[in-house]
């Protein structure tokens, strides 16, 4: 939900900003400032905008539930930043961060050689699968130092 409220303040305030703007700009002329418009219009417009972004925001979010993260035999398989699949040892593991980007948290698990996994906040069993990690950055940081 928090990302359908972001997509609509992104979406529906600069149209509300520029519209009020041309409004004011003509002297309060309605007919001057949206010629092929009558009054009910502009509602009709934001409330489509509005249902766009809701509908715009539960593609992503099916999006990131197709986004799941497996671990079988010791290889843990999720998705990176631009959605492409990406596998590697759970000896690889380097660090955990979190992650916050326009209503959508995550937590980024990043590997020695093979890049990131993005593991969404709303991941089922997060915490146990965080336990699971937990060991290999232990471990993988008292090598480094």
């Amino acid at each position: 939900m928090n990302l359908s409220k972001y997509m609509m303040l992104v979406v529906c305030i600069p149209l509300l900003l520029l519209g009020l703007t041309g409004y004011i700009k003509s002297g309060f002329d309605f007919g001057a400032t949206f010629l092929h418009l009558d009054s009910t219009n502009p509602l009709i417009i934001a409330f489509f905008a509005g249902l766009s972004c809701i509908f715009f925001s539960l593609l992503i979010a099916l999006w990131i539930r197709i986004a799941k993260v497996s671990v079988h035999d010791g290889i843990i398989q999720g998705r990176n930043y631009w959605g492409f699949k990406n596998s590697f040892p759970l000896e690889e593991s380097v660090s955990l961060s979190k992650f916050s980007n326009n209503g959508i948290n995550a937590v980024v698990l990043k590997s020695k050689k093979s890049g990131k996994i993005y593991i969404s906040d709303y991941t089922e069993r997060l915490n146990e699968l965080l336990t699971l990690i937990d060991p290999f950055i232990v471990k993988n940081s008292e090598n480094n130092k």
